[in-house]
Order: C-alpha cells, then structure tokens, then sequence
C-alpha cells in the first residue's frame, strides 16, 4: 500500500507500527506516519536500498534489505506475497472500486482538511505569499502510479539468457537477472523443443554496486539419456528462440530471445529447491494441476498437524474417520471441501481427547462442511498457540449444513472471526462452554439446535446476524448473546432452560 500512495516515510522503522495477531499467530502492519512528500519515486520499496546511496532512502536502506532479502530460494513467500499485491493494487478496476466504495465520505472529509487548509488543493504556491501547499489529493496521481508499478513488474530486458551446452534431453543455459526485481524461470524454446524444470528456477534480483552474477540453469525435455555436448560459439542452424521468465510472484510472463551462443564469463550452479510433496502422506492424494489436497477414504490417526499451504483446497469426502491423537490439528490456508452423506457421514474427533480440531485461515474462497461430525475435540492449555475454538474460521467464509458439534472440550466449540457464514440444519451438543461464538462476521443460523451447553448457545460479538427457527435447550447461562455493537433479527427461537 506504501507503494501505492508514495508513503515510503510510513515503512521506515521509526513509522512501522505492529499488532500481534493471536488468531494467526502473526505480526500484522499498522498504518501510521504514511505522509505523501510531493514526489514520484523512480522505485519500489523492494528496490529503496539501490537509490540515492548505500544506506537507501533516508538511511534505512539496511532495514529494507533485511524485509526484502537478495537470496529468494529462502524467501520466496514474502516475495510472491508482496508481488502478487502489487498487481492486485495497480489493476485500474482497485482504484475505481475503491474510490466508488468511498463515495461522498471521501469528499466530506477532503471538505474537512480543505476548510483548514483552503489553498492545500494547489500544487503551486499560494498566489499572495507564495507559501507551498500542505496537503492535496490527487486521484491522477494514484492512477500515475498504478501504471508505474505495472511498468516495474514488466521488467522486458531484466533478463538475458545464453545456451552453455545442450544434450539430447536437456539444455543448459548460462541466465543473467540484470535488475533488482528477483526472477522466476518458466521454460524455454529451442530447436522447435520445449524445455522446463521440475522445481522452480529462481534467479536473485541485482546486488546494489555490484555486477549483475551469471547461472547455469538444467532444463529438461521429454526424452532423457544423451551425453553433454558442448554449445558452439556461434551457431547459426538453429533459429534464435524464446525463453519464459516472470517476475517472482507475478501473473504476466515475459519472453525475451534466447542466445544460441555462450558469451561467457563466471557462472556457478543454481540452489534447486526440491517441491513439497504431501503426497508422501500414505491417506493424502495430491493434485497438483488442480491444487487440491484429498484425504483418501477410509480411517486415519494423525499424531501429528497436517498443514495444507496457501492456493490448495483441502478435500475430505464420505465415509472418512479422522482421529487427532497427541495434540495434533488439521490447519488449512485454503478453503475445505468436507461432503459427507446422510448415510455415510465424516467424522473428526480424538480418541484421546486431546485432537485441537480444524482451523482454516484466510483462505481466500468459501469453505463447505456437510454432514460432517466434529466430536471430543480438545485445546491444550499449555500449548504456545492458543485458540478458543476446536474449529476456527478466520478471514474464511463458510457454510454448514447437516454439521454436528458434540462432547468438545474447549471455550467455543466453532468460532468464525471476520468471516460471512451460513448454519443450517446442524446441532450443538454437550458442549463445555459456548457452541458458537461469532466475532466481526456476518451470518445467518437456521433449523438448528443447542443442547446442553456450558456457557453461551449463540454469541455473537461485532456482527450481524440472522437466526431463525432455532431450538435451544438446557444451557449454562444465556441463550443468544448479542454484544459489542452487533445487530440480530431473530425469529421463531425456542430457549427451554437457561440461567
């Protein structure tokens, strides 16, 4: 967002404000001190520490350089991450839906500044004393800026690429990053032959003062075998090709010629990152062309956490057992397909009573759990990540349907946080404390039921909510708590026993 606005001032340390979220287990940013100087950077943030001097922008180019590290094999996430916003925020449709979401709230407040600051508007000095504005708002500026950024991740002679020597199933190829920006191989053509690897081909962006450092990179064909066979100098047989490279984290690929012929100079070979296989779990079938991750039917004991990164769904369908043993929990950072059957439903619990459940973490897509029963769950309360719920939904839009809560031994028994979900049809039973705890999401909870539940039936916290024909029985203290500024339209709801 820094990158956006030109608030370079609000990144550096002195400015960066943190808050430790407990849910995610991660530090988040806080805006604070993002003041706009009346300058158009020739640059990302990601880049500061080659501008002005070796200290970067203000000094602070060191600490730049620690967030935004040169070896890429090791950072590769934050990288993706930061990229893959920097497209997100410079489309056109953000800044027009943007400025569309603001709407007149936007103009009343620029009212606001401009009756303190009447000629702020002005990008020259006041007329009479010459004085330099304070403040004005520019939506062009923005707009300018959008298209820099896209300019910046188009790097078109980033990248120039050499054949070193080729064999009968392979080519290798000398490959030079010329700028800050790191790169990401996809493949490369030659002789009418397609090229790729199997992990990923990642080149370090440019060291500031220093020249850019030549590769060797092995890319393989379909037919395996043959001898190395040193490339000629100069080779005039075969047509000039293409090779594919991105920017890391980037959704737009490049293409630049590739060379047939070796310039030299040093060259040393690429670190080669080997690919996560979650498939060498004996229950867990990988696809990775459609990015998801399936249990296989059947009974399964997990003594440890099984964790499904970013971009995967995790699939689960009928007849499934699972069984958290030893502390162990399902964490997913895509969203879940659970799809059981009336007749052949799946199951979560924990033999031993101390299985920590599901927790799904903004995962980016709606989440679906049908027939789908979560039993004897438990939190340690000892353990250094503390949630309150065995199932979590955070920053995750969900829906139940036909799902059961039953003999769970913690402070909610399904907790969704900053989240829009649905419940239908479902049932809390013999809970500990609360069933189902809602914190800043909106929702709707029909045909279900609470029965004999510690604490709370339904609390709601900083949400909206709508509930109807529910049938609460035998709980600790309220049925239906709504606090913290939350709004509920509640209808046909049946409470029989409560404090």
């Amino acid at each position: 967002m820094c990158d956006l606005v030109e608030a370079f001032h609000g990144a550096i340390p002195k400015s960066v404000k943190f808050y430790f979220n407990p849910v995610t287990q991660r530090i988040e940013p806080v805006g604070f001190d993002g003041h706009f100087l009346d300058k158009q950077y020739p640059v990302l943030i990601a880049e500061i520490g080659d501008w002005r001097d070796p200290g970067g922008l203000w000094g602070w180019g060191a600490w730049f350089q620690a967030v935004f590290d040169n070896n890429i094999a090791d950072n590769y996430p934050i990288w993706e991450a930061y990229v893959r916003n920097l497209e997100r925020l410079s489309r056109p449709e953000y800044l027009e839906a943007l400025f569309k979401d603001l709407g007149d709230e936007l103009e009343t407040n620029l009212d606001f500044i401009y009756t303190e600051f009447p000629y702020a508007d002005l990008k020259s000095g006041h007329p009479l004393t010459g004085l330099s504005p304070t403040f004005f708002f520019s939506r062009q500026v923005l707009y300018d800026r959008q298209n820099f950024i896209r300019a910046r991740l188009k790097p078109e002679a980033g990248l120039f690429a050499y054949v070193q020597a080729k064999g009968a199933d392979y080519i290798d190829l000398n490959v030079t990053n010329r700028q800050k920006l790191p790169l990401e191989i996809v493949e490369t053509t030659n002789g009418g032959r397609s090229y790729r690897s199997s992990d990923r081909v990642l080149l370090d962006g440019r060291q500031r003062d220093a020249e850019p450092e030549s590769r060797i990179i092995r890319l393989f064909a379909e037919n395996q075998g043959a001898q190395l066979v040193p490339a000629s100098t100069r080779q005039t047989k075969t047509p000039p090709d293409r090779i594919t490279y991105k920017v890391v984290g980037a959704t737009d690929v490049l293409k630049r010629r590739l060379f047939d012929w070796y310039s030299g100079g040093p060259a040393k070979p690429m670190n080669e990152g080997p690919i996560a296989l979650l498939e060498s779990q004996p229950f867990i079938d990988v696809d990775y062309a459609r990015k998801t991750v399936a249990v296989r039917r059947g009974e399964w004991t997990l003594s440890q956490d099984l964790v499904v990164p970013m971009g995967y769904h995790l699939t689960v369908g009928p007849g499934t057992v699972i069984d958290l043993v030893a502390g162990a929990r399902i964490l997913t950072y895509g969203a879940v397909r659970f799809e059981g059957l009336p007749e052949d439903p799946i199951v979560v619990r924990s033999s031993d009573g101390s299985g920590q459940g599901l927790v799904v973490l903004q995962a980016g897509e709606p989440s679906s759990v049908r027939y789908v029963a979560f039993e004897k769950l438990g939190l340690d309360p000892a353990a250094r990540w503390q949630l309150t719920s065995v199932v979590t939904f955070y920053e995750s839009d969900v829906t139940f349907e036909h799902a059961m809560f039953c003999k769970n031994n913690s402070e909610d028994a399904l907790n969704i946080i900053r989240s829009r979900f649905v419940i239908r049809n479902s049932t809390f039973s013999n809970t500990f404390a609360d069933a189902f705890d809602a914190d800043f999401s909106d929702g709707q909870i029909e045909h279900t039921s609470f029965i004999n539940v510690g604490n709370d039936s339904i609390d709601v916290s900083g949400a909206n909510a709508v509930v109807s024909d529910v049938k609460i029985k035998d709980t600790g203290d309220k049925g239906i708590s709504v606090g913290e500024n939350s709004r509920m339209e509640a209808a046909r709801i049946a409470i029989d026993g409560a404090n």
